[in-house]
């Protein structure tokens, strides 16, 4: 089964039926996430087991892409400055790291509870 590590519960969340994350793209992830649309992955959060969810949408788009504060708030718990400044903070030194021009992988997920058949 295909894992996902989260190091913190931005916003709770993982707490909730939905919620999305953004990675920072590179050709071989876009092509590897593409292909596990609709699979089931383990949540790992600190690398503990948190839940289960499916991959159910994935789309590429570049950071300046992302600048309405909704989707910062709700991913991040912060906003599109703040943000920007956390992904430079994480991905700052990466090749693909190009400021707003950065390249990310932005998916959907939708949780399985422990008690929920999958």
């Amino acid at each position: 089964m295909a894992k996902l590590d989260f190091m913190d519960n931005w916003n709770r969340k993982l707490f909730c039926l939905f919620f999305t994350t953004a990675r920072l793209w590179t050709e071989y992830k876009e092509d590897y996430y593409l292909s596990k649309v609709e699979e089931t992955f383990e949540i790992k959060l600190k690398k503990n087991l948190f839940s289960k969810a499916i991959l159910k949408e994935i789309f590429v788009a570049k950071i300046g892409d992302l600048q309405h504060d909704y989707f910062t708030w709700t991913d991040a718990g912060m906003n599109y400055a703040d943000f920007l400044k956390f992904m430079e903070k994480l991905y700052g030194k990466k090749l693909q790291w190009k400021g707003e021009d950065t390249k990310m992988i932005i998916m959907l997920f939708r949780n399985i509870w422990f008690n929920e058949e999958e």
